[in-house]
């Protein structure tokens, strides 16, 4: 097996997830998402959910952060995981002004 073809599978496991059918998810953890909700806790997002909304690369969003341009993310034993509102609050510093903002058009 070449590099390249190495490479690519490599790749193509990194970004695989097995998930189950709806029907087939254990009945313990049925309505877990809703429950995160009704306990006043915030949505967190993983660094690859984080990089798909954001339209990047998961490593980009590894460098953000070793750079410390990243929004702010907690760690939760190995994996790290980003508030909505820490998302949010990171994007709006980095708006960029339009032209009815600087007074042009």
């Amino acid at each position: 097996m070449g590099s390249l073809s190495l490479f690519l599978f490599a790749s193509f496991w990194v970004g695989f997830r097995f998930s189950p059918a709806p029907s087939e998810r254990l009945p313990h953890l049925s309505g877990m998402e809703d429950n995160s909700n009704r306990m006043g806790l915030a949505p967190l997002l993983g660094a690859a959910e984080l990089a798909r909304y954001l339209g990047v690369p998961v490593q980009t969003i590894y460098d953000w952060r070793v750079n410390g341009r990243g929004p702010r993310a907690y760690r939760v034993g190995k994996h790290l995981r980003f508030s909505a509102a820490d998302v949010n609050a990171w994007l709006e510093a980095r708006h960029e002004r339009g032209a009815s903002e600087t007074g042009r058009g």
